[in-house]
């Protein structure tokens, strides 16, 4: 067993969360535009980062992947896993405040929409950095550092993960809800 088995499933995750990015990034668009946009596709887009993106994604890495590397010696300080949880924790506070934004534009608030683009782009990039550091630096650090045994590991961990704490089909349900939401926003 490889690493790239390991870090090949956090990566097909970010393709994904990817596409929502570019949905929140077509919804941001319209919003400053001509503000006609169904609230529930911007519901479901929230929900998806929310659920998916965060607690079953970054749940694994914080939970599962990066514990390991701690394990291994490798400094939340010294690492790039001080700064990734940090920034897991900023996404959350901006997913938080599109979902407040989301229910005064519901109640037909005129600023809403403003509070959503705003959190949205500022979301977007802080993601995308994000997605692009895991990718670039630690996945690789991680493959030097796990033994297969450790990366067998993680892997079954991730698959107790997905089933004990996000739920049997969920992932598969938050796939098809992006497909979805690509077609309804276009």
């Amino acid at each position: 067993m490889s690493l790239v088995e390991l870090t090949e499933e956090q990566k097909q995750e970010h393709r994904v969360i990817e596409e929502a990015l570019n949905i929140l990034d077509r919804i941001s668009g319209r919003l400053e535009n001509d503000r006609n946009v169904d609230p529930e596709i911007i519901r479901k887009t929230l929900d998806f980062l929310r659920t998916f993106a965060d607690k079953c994604h970054h749940g694994k890495e914080q939970d599962l992947l990066f514990a390991a590397l701690e394990i291994k010696g490798m400094s939340r300080k010294e690492s790039p896993i001080g700064l990734l949880v940090r920034e897991h924790e900023i996404a959350r506070n901006y997913i938080q405040n599109m979902e407040r934004a989301l229910k005064d534009y519901k109640m037909g608030d005129e600023t809403a929409d403003k509070d959503i683009v705003q959190n949205a782009c500022m979301y977007i990039e802080l993601l995308r950095q994000h997605i692009d550091k895991e990718d670039d630096l630690l996945y690789p650090m991680a493959e030097k550092n796990l033994s297969n045994t450790e990366k067998k590991e993680i892997l079954d961990a991730y698959d107790r993960f997905e089933s004990e704490i996000i739920g049997e089909g969920v992932h598969e349900r938050y796939h098809q809800m992006i497909e979805d939401l690509k077609t309804r926003i276009e």
